[in-house]
């Protein structure tokens, strides 16, 4: 058993890092990947300080994940099993992860790191639990990595005595300064519009193409469209979030980017990270004015009245006396 060989160290520092990373009554789940080991998630149980799911990787379990705890016997046993985690809709790829092995030779670390990179998981801890519990992160976006390769391995040294504080995804450096993000398009305006079929001397920009242009303004990080689909062409997600269609090549690692007035839909939302215009193709002005406040039903009566009208009721009724 890990917990049991190493001393209860692993215990500790288990409980160091839940507590700094998650808030009391958070859902963590928990997936035992061929340890069969309970020593684990008995201490988290102990704690009384999260919900915890205890899953394998053998059954779809659909519901919002909010954090990982996974314990695999080997590195073979994680790459085999690892992936199925990222074919369910509760896959999260952006919350934290805690990764504690039972065996784990020091040469195998950088293909646990690579394998976590290929599903775009970066907020990570890894425990060799065979190594004196050593720690170990990685940071894809350290040096202008922009996410996409990492060129080391970030050891913290024995669990119990590592700073897990100073952890790079709480803390970005260069962010995406100076990445490069292929982007897929198709001629739809007002999303996009291509500008070799617009034979306009002043060339117009579609809504979607502006909001990335001024992103890359802001986060300075430059955008090639590499590659034009076709509308018609749709996409769609399977039960596995495998996409079938243009979305493909971005599972595929061919682009990084989509836009072009593409329709949001549940199964995609579960696939993919999205920024979503809601009805951005209409010019919309909203007009805010001060909220009224209470008033008696006497001024509800009369508060329609004003000077005018009220001196040419009086006018007319004196009037009509005198007519009389």
């Amino acid at each position: 058993m890990l917990i049991q060989e190493n001393n209860k160290e692993i215990s500790t520092c288990i409980k160091r890092i839940i507590t700094h990373w998650f808030n009391k009554g958070s859902v963590l789940t928990y997936v035992d990947i061929n340890t069969f080991d309970n020593d684990i998630i008995k201490t988290v149980y102990e704690m009384q300080y999260l919900t915890v799911i205890s899953r394998s990787t053998e059954k779809k379990v659909l519901y919002q994940n909010e954090g990982y705890l996974i314990t695999p016997k080997n590195l073979r046993a994680f790459k085999d099993k690892f992936m199925f985690l990222s074919m369910e809709e509760g896959w999260k790829p952006d919350v934290h992860f805690l990764i504690i092995f039972e065996e784990l030779e020091l040469s195998e670390i950088n293909d646990v790191f690579k394998t976590l990179l290929h599903y775009h998981v970066f907020k990570v801890l890894v425990i060799n639990g065979a190594s004196n519990s050593n720690i170990y992160t990685y940071n894809p976006f350290e040096n202008y990595g922009c996410g996409i390769v990492f060129t080391r391995i970030i050891s913290y040294g024995k669990c119990l005595e590592a700073n897990i504080t100073k952890s790079f995804f709480d803390k970005p450096v260069t962010g995406l300064r100076n990445c490069t993000f292929r982007v897929a398009f198709c001629d739809t305006p007002p999303f996009y519009i291509n500008p070799y079929n617009d034979q306009r001397k002043e060339k117009l920009v579609g809504l979607e193409q502006f909001v990335l242009q001024t992103l890359s303004e802001l986060e300075q990080f430059n955008v090639i469209y590499t590659y034009q689909f076709n509308p018609e062409e749709g996409s769609i997600i399977g039960d596995d979030m495998i996409a079938y269609g243009p979305m493909r090549s971005i599972q595929k690692g061919d682009v990084d980017v989509m836009i072009g007035g593409l329709i949001l839909r549940p199964k995609r939302v579960e696939a993919f990270s999205y920024l979503y215009g809601h009805y951005t193709n209409y010019d919309g002005l909203i007009i805010l004015v001060k909220k009224a406040g209470l008033v008696s039903n006497l001024k509800n009566t009369y508060i329609e009245f004003d000077v005018v009208l009220c001196g040419t009721f009086f006018y007319n009724t004196v009037q009509h006396w005198v007519v009389s």
